[in-house]
C-alpha cells in the first residue's frame, strides 16, 4: 500500500514538473509563437505536414503565413464590425424625425461648401 502511495506521489510530482516546464516555455514564447505552434499541431493532426516545407520553399516561413492569415482575419472582422456599426447608425437616423434628417443634410452641405471655399478644387 505504501509503495502504491509513493508511486502515485511520484507520478503527480512528475506531472506537475511537466506542466511547469510547459508554462515556462509558453511564457518565453510570444503570442505569435504560441499561435504558430497551435497551427502546426492542427496541420499535423490533419495530415498536412506537406504544407509546411512547401511554404518554406517559397521563402515564407510558416510564421509569416500565420501572421498573414491572422492579419487577414483581424482586418475582415474589423471591417465587418465597422459595417455593422454604420448600418446601426443609419437605422437610428432613419427612425428620427424627417425634419432632423433635413437639418443634417443642410449641415453636411454647408460643411462641404465651407470646405470648398477654403480649399478650392484644383483645375
Amino acid at each position: 500500500l505504501q509503495q502504491q502511495l509513493q508511486q502515485q506521489q511520484q507520478q503527480q510530482q512528475q506531472q506537475q514538473q511537466q506542466q511547469q516546464q510547459q508554462q515556462q516555455q509558453q511564457r518565453r514564447m510570444g503570442p505569435w509563437q504560441q499561435q504558430e505552434r497551435a497551427w502546426r499541431r492542427l496541420l499535423r493532426s490533419r495530415g498536412c505536414a506537406a504544407a509546411q516545407p512547401r511554404a518554406r520553399d517559397q521563402g515564407l516561413g510558416l510564421s509569416s503565413a500565420v501572421a498573414a492569415a491572422a492579419a487577414d482575419a483581424e482586418a475582415s472582422t474589423a471591417a465587418a464590425a465597422a459595417q455593422h456599426c454604420s448600418k446601426q447608425q443609419q437605422k437610428q437616423q432613419d427612425q428620427r424625425h424627417p425634419q432632423q434628417q433635413q437639418q443634417q443634410l443642410q449641415q453636411q452641405q454647408q460643411q462641404a461648401a465651407a470646405r470648398q471655399s477654403t480649399h478650392p478644387p484644383e483645375p
